[in-house]
């Protein structure tokens, strides 16, 4: 199962946008998801006002044909839970934790991160 995450966020940090210009998609049939979607603005709200908020990324991911919405929070070295919501915000489950839930998603977007990106190694 923590092989399962240690892959994700390999494979996250691997194949992340690295432009800081991050379009702003249609998710969940809204456009511009962290604008409108309440409950997506007040994690990157809350997310900006916290002393690592550089560190933090939003990915939209696909399983099943449904959308979820994963903030990604890039500490190599750190000991965290990667949290999965869906279109209303509410929490599904946890990477690692939905069996096969990483190994199936598909079309991974980054959708949100701070201009000044940083990834903690250690």
């Amino acid at each position: 199962m923590n092989r399962n995450v240690v892959l994700l966020v390999i494979y996250l940090i691997t194949f992340a946008c690295t432009d800081n210009e991050i379009q702003n998609p249609t998710i969940c049939s809204v456009e511009n998801p962290i604008e409108n979607l309440t409950w997506l603005n007040a994690i990157v709200t809350d997310t900006m006002n916290q002393q690592l908020s550089t560190n933090y990324k939003i990915y939209q991911v696909e399983k099943d044909n449904q959308i979820f919405i994963i903030p990604y929070y890039c500490c190599i070295a750190c000991n965290y839970v990667i949290t999965i919501y869906d279109c209303n915000g509410k929490e599904v489950g946890f990477l690692g934790e939905l069996l096969s839930f990483d190994e199936s998603i598909s079309n991974e977007n980054l959708i949100w991160e701070p201009a000044q990106f940083t990834c903690i190694d250690e």
